[in-house]
C-alpha cells in the first residue's frame, strides 16, 4: 500500500471518528471550512493545508475526544516533527487566556509574513497589554490593546467600555512605522464603536478586531488610516 493510500485511508478514518453521528455539513460549519472542501479531503482528492488542520482539531466534539492538530496533521501526512510541533503548539497558545491568544493570533501572523519580531511586555507602556518591535516590515512598532470583557456584559458595563475604548482609539498618536491594534472580544462593542467612529476622527494607523472567544479566531477587523498594517484576520 502506497503512503498516499495509507494518508487517504487515515484522514478518512479520522474525519469520519470526528464527524461521529453529525452530517458532514454540521462539523463542517463548527471548523469554519467548507463542506465541499472536508469531502474532498475525506476521498483523498485534497491534501489539508496545516491551517485546516487545525480548523479540523478546533471543533468542541473533536477536543471532547481528545483528538489535537497533531492527529490530523499525522493523518494528513505531514511528517517533520518541527512543522507539526509548530502548530500543536499554536493550538495550545489558543487554548489559554486572551492575552495569551492574542500574542498567539499575533504570532502566527509574523511567523507568516516572514518577519524578524519580539513581543515586549507592557512595563514601559501601562496603558497597553504589549508592544511587539519588528525589525524587517512597513511596521516597525506594534502597540496591542485587549478588551477582556466578556460577549454576555451587561449594558451599562459595555457603555463604560465604549467610552474607554472610543478615547482610546481616538488618542493614539500617529507616529511613522507604528501600528496600533483593538482586540475586543464582544461584538456588539465593536459594532458600535464602528458605526460611531468616523475615519477622520482617527490619527493613528489603527486596526479594531473582533475575537470570537468561542471559534477561538479574529472574525471582524476594521482599518482606520492610509499606512500599511498587519491584519489579524485570516487570508483563508
Amino acid at each position: 500500500m502506497s503512503e498516499n493510500t495509507m494518508a487517504t485511508n487515515a484522514m478518512e478514518e479520522l474525519l469520519t471518528k470526528a464527524i461521529g453521528g453529525r452530517s458532514m455539513t454540521e462539523y463542517a460549519n463548527s471548523c469554519g471550512v467548507s463542506p465541499m472542501h472536508v469531502s474532498r479531503i475525506k476521498s483523498g482528492k485534497y491534501k489539508p493545508s496545516k491551517k485546516v488542520c487545525l480548523k479540523f482539531s478546533s471543533d468542541p466534539y473533536v477536543k471532547s475526544l481528545g483528538l489535537t492538530s497533531r492527529d490530523f496533521l499525522e493523518a494528513a501526512g505531514y511528517t517533520d516533527e518541527n512543522e507539526i510541533q509548530s502548530v500543536f503548539t499554536y493550538e495550545q497558545i489558543l487554548a489559554q487566556q486572551m492575552d495569551t491568544l492574542a500574542y498567539g493570533l499575533i504570532s502566527k501572523k509574523l511567523l507568516e509574513s516572514q518577519c524578524t519580531y519580539q513581543i515586549k511586555s507592557s512595563n514601559q507602556h501601562e496603558d497597553l497589554d504589549f508592544e511587539v518591535q519588528i525589525t524587517d516590515g512597513d511596521v516597525s512598532t506594534w502597540h496591542v490593546v485587549l478588551d477582556k470583557s466578556s460577549q454576555a456584559m451587561q449594558e451599562q458595563a459595555r457603555r463604560v467600555s465604549y467610552y474607554y475604548y472610543l478615547g482610546r482609539l481616538l488618542s493614539f498618536e500617529a507616529k511613522k512605522g507604528r501600528q496600533y491594534s483593538m482586540i475586543l472580544s464582544n461584538d456588539e462593542l465593536y459594532e458600535e464603536l464602528l458605526k460611531r467612529v468616523d475615519e477622520k476622527m482617527v490619527k493613528a494607523n489603527v486596526s479594531v478586531a473582533y475575537f470570537d472567544a468561542k471559534k477561538m479566531q479574529i472574525l471582524k477587523e476594521n482599518h482606520y488610516g492610509k499606512s500599511e498594517f498587519i491584519s489579524l484576520v485570516d487570508d483563508n
